[in-house]
């Protein structure tokens, strides 16, 4: 398959191009469900479908910005334990391996996603130690339930254009408070609003305040046509940045 440099500053992640991978998922013999399911959706060019295809198959411009701003803050991965959540192509995961992580753990919702996208991208990186990574699907609640079970705890969490619907803050809230290790770092981008569907970094702000699980901070971030805001998140009682 063709594939293209995603440039992060003076490095490069390569992944495999978009279209190439949706032509070839489409030439598999499917053997699940969901991969029927997603198979229809893509063939009438939906990236988003809800509780079917959840926009895996795309580089969503969040994800340029928190690589960008990842680099620009000069994020510390060394040693630490980094979850990718929602994480499509794997290139936030794929970040946190060259930049010495401990291990990643790469989430997405589907399955076919993984297996055509991620997992490829990640093997493409000849830098990286591939055994430092695991790879997870499904829904966030289910796994919550999963990692809290396994005793699976994060160091760093990046996550990036996911609250696009106000029925995921909950999910995306489970998630984050079963596997954030006591100093964890959370780094959420997304769009301020997201019309067409509910949800927006203020909704999702003030879901959280509400809550009483995590401090946040806010700092916004300029793309060419759309405001994005960076949440950057840790659990109360722990107030560095």
């Amino acid at each position: 398959m063709r594939t293209r440099n995603d440039l992060c500053h003076p490095s490069a992640i390569r992944i495999y191009k978009e279209d190439a991978v949706e032509e070839c998922v489409k030439t598999w013999n499917l053997c699940m469900d969901e991969d029927e399911r997603v198979l229809r959706a893509l063939s009438l060019g939906c990236d988003v479908a809800a509780g079917i295809v959840e926009g895996g198959f795309t580089v969503w411009t969040g994800t340029r910005l928190l690589l960008n701003f990842l680099v620009d803050r000069t994020v510390d991965f060394a040693g630490r334990h980094v979850l990718d959540l929602g994480c499509g192509a794997g290139i936030l995961g794929i970040h946190a391996l060259l930049h010495h992580a401990a291990s990643v753990t790469f989430q997405d919702f589907n399955y076919c996603v993984m297996r055509a996208w991620t997992v490829p991208n990640v093997k493409l990186q000849s830098a990286v130690e591939k055994q430092k990574a695991d790879f997870w699907t499904g829904d966030w609640e289910d796994l919550a339930d999963a990692w809290r079970t396994q005793g699976k705890q994060f160091d760093v969490i990046l996550t990036a254009e996911t609250i696009y619907r106000s029925d995921l803050y909950s999910k995306l809230l489970t998630a984050l408070e079963a596997v954030s290790a006591p100093d964890c770092r959370i780094y959420l981008v997304a769009k301020l609003a997201y019309h067409g569907n509910d949800g927006s970094l203020k909704g999702f702000y003030d879901f959280i305040h509400r809550t009483h699980v995590f401090n946040c901070i806010e700092v916004q971030l300029e793309s060419e046509n759309t405001c994005y805001g960076c949440l950057i998140m840790s659990k109360f009682g722990n107030k560095g940045q």
